[in-house]
């Protein structure tokens, strides 16, 4: 049969002209970024705005773009379930499981009932969405903010340096020591976050660095005395309890996306959503820790033996898509099944090499994802409805503050000014924000002008976060005697 004369070649040369711009929005918007000593997502999510439909408009096949930020956001939370280990978030439950769950709970009762006040939301289910959207923070903005102290402009000291030099197949086993952080990997983990955000990680693991620089900042506390703790936003401990409230939150996205259809229907049928989803949950649940004992590990072994770094890869790639794919049929979220999968491979004695093997394909899909993210942002919008804006953006902070401040304080065992300087440094709304509001606008919950007054509002706590940490840095740093602790 003869093809028909016209061809969808003109249609595949747009693509690969927007897959041309929003690569060239990433590079340069990632380079300024860098120079001004932002995190170069800063510079995506602006990248994104600019040539985006409320910027200069010259990105033409905007499902297709979406669709590549999904496997970015699927390979993102892919690594995030790498790093993580339910021992190590075990090990500072009180902050981050209670102190986790209490935050959130705050953040969607002040939403729930003070944003349709402030005529932010139509009603108080919306507030309710709005509460689980900005109760997560920005993971990627906050940890390169907060970097540790004596590094370089870019938060990397010269022992992290050759450490990030070293084989994605080295694993640094932490010293142990009395003061140290508990939540400490190994150094792939530490190189597979950082390449998630296209920055360094300094509070992840180089076990024996963090260990290391908590001894000394202890000896330099025992030398001064008893009584003489300093306690500031970069210390040891305060950057623990920031870290394990960061990580309930990475890990409560799958959970949110999953839950959000319940909330459209009556108080019956939520329940009954409710309890449909936590069955669908379980059987998820069972399925996955099936695969991670028996069927992944006899998988990786064979691919393992047949020495193809390509096929490795590939392999890695596919089995982060085929549980996504596997969760979002179960009505789950591609979210939930990719940390999941993450989760899985992280019990595996290859889970360094499946970091090093997805890390490259998962820094592409990575930035589409962020350029996609501030595509969503209008300027125009934002102009026309400053106010609105601006209002939202001060809710956030404060409400944000407030829940992360009481938590810190109770939960953290931090001072009362410590508390208040880590709670604000988590006042930001988070890269997981825009995920939670375009799943709501695409189940009917948000109406186009409110999810963009939340994705301006959003972007600019993002963009404000490296002014509100080194605010609350002053306003952290205090003296206070060890047993006040």
């Amino acid at each position: 049969r003869k093809a028909h004369p016209r061809v969808s070649l003109q249609e595949d040369i747009t693509f690969i002209k927007d897959l041309v711009v929003v690569f060239l929005a990433a590079t340069i918007g990632g380079a300024l970024s860098a120079q001004v000593r932002f995190p170069p997502l800063v510079g995506f999510l602006v990248g994104g705005m600019v040539v985006g439909p409320g910027g200069l408009n010259l990105v033409t096949e905007l499902v297709e773009m979406e669709t590549l930020a999904s496997v970015g956001i699927a390979l993102v939370l892919f690594s995030l379930g790498c790093e993580f280990s339910v021992s190590e978030l075990l090990s500072v439950k009180r902050v981050a499981i209670y102190g986790g769950v209490i935050s959130m709970a705050m953040i969607v009762i002040l939403c729930a009932g003070l944003t349709p006040l402030l005529s932010l939301t139509d009603n108080v289910r919306e507030g309710i969405v709005v509460g689980l959207a900005i109760s997560l923070s920005s993971t990627a903005v906050v940890l390169q903010c907060i970097s540790i102290p004596g590094h370089d402009a870019n938060g990397t000291s010269a022992n992290a340096q050759s450490a990030c030099a070293a084989t994605a197949h080295e694993s640094i086993v932490p010293i142990p020591h009395a003061h140290s952080p508990v939540l400490m990997g190994n150094n792939s983990s530490a190189k597979s976050l950082a390449n998630v955000y296209g920055q360094n990680y300094p509070m992840s693991a180089r076990g024996n660095e963090l260990s290391a620089e908590s001894s000394h900042s202890f000896e330099q506390v025992s030398a001064g005395g008893p009584g003489n703790v300093e306690l500031t936003l970069d210390s040891p401990k305060a950057r623990k309890v920031m870290l394990a409230l960061l990580i309930f939150q990475d890990v409560a996205i799958g959970l949110i996306v999953a839950v959000l259809p319940a909330l459209k229907g009556t108080m019956s049928s939520f329940v009954e959503d409710v309890v449909g989803s936590a069955l669908r949950l379980c059987v998820f649940m069972i399925l996955s820790l099936l695969v991670a004992e028996f069927v992944l590990p006899w998988i990786l072994e064979r691919i393992d033996r047949t020495r193809s770094e390509s096929l490795f890869t590939i392999s890695s790639v596919l089995f982060c898509l085929l549980v996504a794919y596997v969760s979002e049929e179960l009505g789950l979220a591609i979210e939930l099944g990719a940390f999941s999968a993450g989760i899985m491979v992280s019990e595996s004695r290859f889970r360094d090499r499946v970091e090093h093997s997805v890390r490259s394909v998962q820094d592409v899909f990575a930035g589409v994802f962020f350029v996609a993210i501030g595509m969503m942002i209008h300027w125009r919008y934002f102009y026309l409805n400053f106010f609105r804006v601006v209002l939202m953006l001060m809710f956030i902070l404060a409400s944000k503050c407030f829940a992360m401040s009481t938590v810190i304080y109770l939960f953290g065992s931090l001072p009362t000014r410590a508390a208040v300087g880590a709670g604000l440094a988590l006042s930001q709304a988070g890269e997981f924000t825009f995920v939670i509001a375009s799943k709501a606008q695409a189940l009917q919950m948000f109406s186009g002008p409110d999810l963009r007054v939340l994705n301006g509002a959003t972007a600019l706590s993002m963009l404000l976060t490296p002014f509100l940490v080194r605010y609350a840095r002053s306003v952290a740093r205090t003296r206070a005697h060890s047993g006040s602790e």
